[in-house]
């Protein structure tokens, strides 16, 4: 064994229960530090979603964002490649990619599915301090028209989809933060992506904000 010089520490040297303490301690000041920046998180995007909405013309609501050129759009590895050449597809942020498209869903659809979920509205599966909106999942066979073009935004079999949700925030009601850094979601995020229409023709609707890059949707 070397010898060591004055001064100088031998960190193998310590037994391995000492070491397996500081590793503990290393991990639980890393989940503190990451609790700590998520909380942070979520309290920011409460309060940008708690600001009040001018009433804006859908020209004026998508004035706001940039137009990313779809050409500067090219797959990672690690997400699945969205329909560049779908009909009014416009990038509004990279790094992550965040897309709008005005118009999905027209105001008859989204009125028959709001009409359809509303007497089976239950509590959110997610339903806790996360999560306080209600869902309704409506079946496949009376939604083929909209899934067939989520299928060809997405570049996705409709069966690889789940059933298409409805969910309703009253006044007050939230979903905090999503996030898929947990190494348990690591194998999904490869795999899955996320279509959310919402409506900017009702008063006082709710908006999904993106905290971590600063956007919101209309």
């Amino acid at each position: 064994m070397a010898e060591l010089k004055a001064g100088q520490y031998d960190a193998a040297a310590d037994p391995q229960w000492l070491r397996n303490r500081q590793m503990v301690a290393a991990i639980a000041e890393a989940a503190r530090r990451e609790n700590k920046k998520r909380a942070a998180e979520e309290a920011e995007e409460l309060e940008l979603s708690s600001q009040p909405r001018a009433k804006l013309s859908k020209d004026d609501m998508l004035a706001q964002y940039p137009s990313i050129p779809l050409s500067e759009y090219a797959p990672d590895g690690d997400h699945l490649a969205i329909n560049t050449d779908f009909p009014g597809l416009r990038a509004i942020h990279k790094d992550p990619w965040i897309f709008l498209v005005p118009d999905l869903l027209t105001r008859d659809e989204c009125e028959k599915l709001m009409a359809k979920a509303g007497p089976h509205f239950q509590p959110s599966w997610y339903s806790n301090d996360h999560r306080t909106s209600t869902e309704c999942r409506i079946a496949r066979k009376e939604t083929q028209g909209i899934q067939g073009r989520y299928s060809k935004l997405l570049n996705m079999p409709v069966e690889n989809m789940e059933a298409a949700k409805v969910s309703r925030y009253r006044k007050g009601q939230y979903s905090r933060t999503t996030s898929t850094r947990s190494p348990a979601l690591t194998f999904w995020r490869t795999v899955s992506r996320r279509c959310s229409c919402t409506s900017t023709t009702v008063d006082a609707a709710g908006r999904h904000a993106f905290s971590r890059c600063h956007r919101r949707a209309p």
